[in-house]
C-alpha cells in the first residue's frame, strides 16, 4: 500500500505533513511532494486543495503553548540557575520544525526538541543573562516559523545570485537563508542595523531590481537583534511570497528580549518538566556543563554558544590545511545541490570543522576575516541535476581530499570517525549520482 493511499489527510497541515514524509522517504522536490499529499487527499493539486480547504468553515483557532528552558552555571561566582519562557504558538511544534532544522539557525542551533511542548539549550550557558538571551532568541525564531510558514534552510547565507562576493546587496548584515514549507522556494532574511543602513535604502532596492529579487522591510524587528536596533528584511525571487512573509510578520504582536524578561528564574534544580514531560513516565535529565568535563587521551571538551558542548579530537590541524579543506568542501556543498546525500552531509562535516578551528586558534592567530570566508564563504557552482563525468569525477576527488586532510592530521578518535563516516556516505552518494555524458 503506497504512502499516500494509506495517509489521507483532511487539513492543509495534515497535507503538509504527508508532504514531509513522501519527500523525505522518496527524495523528491517539496513542491511535487505537495502536489501528491494533495491528490492523496482527494483534490487535483495543491492549489485546489488550499483554494478548497480555505473555503470550508475553520475550526475555532487554539494556540499552542511551548516551553522553552536554558540552563546556567556562573562558575566564578558559583551561582547557577535555570530560565524557562512559555510562548504561545499557532501551530504545534512538531508541525513547524523537524530536529535536523534546529541546526540551521543561529538561535535554534544550541537548542533542542525536548518534547512535544519543550524546546531546551544543548548546553549550560556561562551565566543568567547569556541563558536569557539564548531564550529569548529562540522564541523569537519559532515566532517567526510559526508566522510565515518558512523553515531553516542554512545558518549561512546561501546566496541568491551568482556574485554575491562581488556584488553584495549594500549593508547586508546577520543573513539566513529559510525554505518556504509549501512552495520550495528559498528566502533571504537580511537584518542589518537600522541606523547602517538609513541613507542606503534605495541603494538596496535598485541592487534587488537589478537582480530580479524582491525586498520588503517588516514592521515587526526581527530576530537577530531587535533590543539593538536591527530591523528584518525579506529577499525573493516571487514577489508574491516576499509580500507573505512581511505580512506574516506584520501581524506579530509578540517580540521577546531579555532587556525585558517575561519568563520565570528558578534554580538549576530540580529539573525542569514541561507538562507533556509531567503526564509521562520519562526520566528527564539536564544538560551537562562540558566546562566540567575531562579530556581524554585523543579528545578534548569544548564548549560554543551557538552550536553547544561537544568533543573534538586532541591537537590542531594547520589552518592551511584547514583552507584547502574548506575550499573542497565549499565547492563540494555548491555543486552538489541538486544532491541532497552529498550535500547535507558535507554541511555537517563543514559545521563540525568551523567549530573546531574556533577551538584550535585565537583571533591573533586567525584573523575574522580569514575565519569568515573559510567554511562558510562562497560556495562552489552548482552542477546540473545530471552532472557530467568530469564533474561527478571532480566532486569525487575533493570529497577524497577532504578524508585526507581530516584523517591526516587529527588522532583516531570517536570525533574524527564520525566525521569519517558522514564522508564516506557523501562519497557514496556522489559515486552513485547518474551523469550526463561528456
Amino acid at each position: 500500500m503506497s504512502l499516500e493511499f494509506a495517509l489521507r489527510p483532511s487539513s492543509i497541515e495534515g497535507i503538509k505533513r504527508l508532504a514531509d514524509r513522501i519527500e523525505r522517504e522518496e527524495s523528491i522536490k517539496r513542491a511535487e511532494a505537495l502536489e501528491r499529499a494533495s491528490r492523496s487527499a482527494g483534490f487535483s493539486n495543491y492549489a485546489h486543495a488550499r483554494r478548497s480547504l480555505a473555503e470550508s468553515p475553520a475550526p475555532e483557532a487554539r494556540r499552542h503553548d511551548l516551553h522553552i528552558t536554558a540552563y546556567w552555571h556562573d562558575l566564578p561566582t558559583g551561582e547557577a540557575g535555570r530560565e524557562t519562557l512559555v510562548i504561545a504558538l499557532d501551530h504545534r511544534l512538531d508541525e513547524l520544525i523537524v530536529r535536523r532544522q534546529f541546526a540551521n539557525n543561529r538561535h535554534l542551533l544550541a537548542f533542542r526538541r525536548k518534547e512535544s511542548d519543550h524546546v531546551e539549550g544543548k548546553q549550560v550557558f556561562g551565566d543568567q543573562r547569556s541563558a536569557r538571551k539564548a531564550v529569548c532568541g529562540a522564541a523569537r525564531a519559532l515566532h517567526f516559523i510559526d508566522a510565515t510558514g518558512l523553515q531553516p534552510y542554512s545558518r549561512s547565507l546561501v546566496s541568491p545570485i551568482e556574485r554575491w562576493q562581488s556584488d553584495p546587496l549594500p549593508g547586508a548584515d546577520h543573513a539566513s537563508t529559510w525554505r518556504d514549507a509549501a512552495s520550495g522556494e528559498l528566502v533571504i532574511t537580511d537584518e542589518p542595523y537600522r541606523p547602517a543602513i538609513s541613507s542606503r535604502d534605495a541603494d538596496r532596492l535598485a541592487w534587488a531590481a537589478r537582480h530580479g529579487l524582491t525586498l520588503s522591510a517588516s514592521d515587526w524587528p526581527g530576530m537577530y537583534a531587535p533590543g539593538a536596533a536591527s530591523s528584518l528584511h525579506v529577499l525573493a525571487r516571487d514577489a508574491r511570497l516576499a509580500q507573505r512573509v512581511v505580512g506574516s510578520t506584520g501581524r506579530l504582536r509578540v517580540c521577546p528580549v531579555d532587556e525585558t524578561w517575561t519568563g520565570t528564574s528558578a534554580p538549576s534544580r530540580p529539573v525542569y518538566r514541561s507538562p507533556v514531560e509531567a503526564a509521562g513516565r520519562k526520566s528527564v535529565r539536564a544538560p551537562r556543563d562540558p566546562r566540567l568535563a575531562r579530556s581524554t587521551a585523543t579528545t578534548t571538551p569544548y564548549a560554543l554558544v551557538l552550536s553547544g558542548h561537544s568533543r573534538k579530537p586532541t591537537g590542531r590541524m594547520p589552518l592551511d590545511a584547514h583552507d584547502a579543506v574548506a575550499r573542497d568542501l565549499r565547492m563540494a556543498i555548491g555543486s552538489a545541490e541538486y544532491r541532497p546525500g552529498v550535500r547535507e552531509r558535507l554541511d555537517r562535516v563543514r559545521s563540525e570543522l568551523d567549530d573546531w578551528v574556533q577551538e584550535e586558534y585565537d583571533r591573533q592567530e586567525l584573523g575574522m576575516e580569514r575565519f569568515s570566508a573559510m567554511y562558510y564563504g562562497a560556495l562552489g557552482t552548482p552542477f546540473a541535476r545530471r552532472p557530467t563525468f568530469t564533474e561527478r569525477s571532480a566532486l569525487l576527488a575533493a570529497i577524497d581530499r577532504i578524508r585526507e586532510q581530516v584523517g591526516g592530521h587529527y588522532p583516531d578518535c570517536e570525533p574524527r570517525r564520525r566525521l569519517h563516516r558522514l564522508i564516506d556516505l557523501a562519497a557514496r552518494s556522489a559515486q552513485s549520482w547518474q551523469v550526463e555524458v561528456d
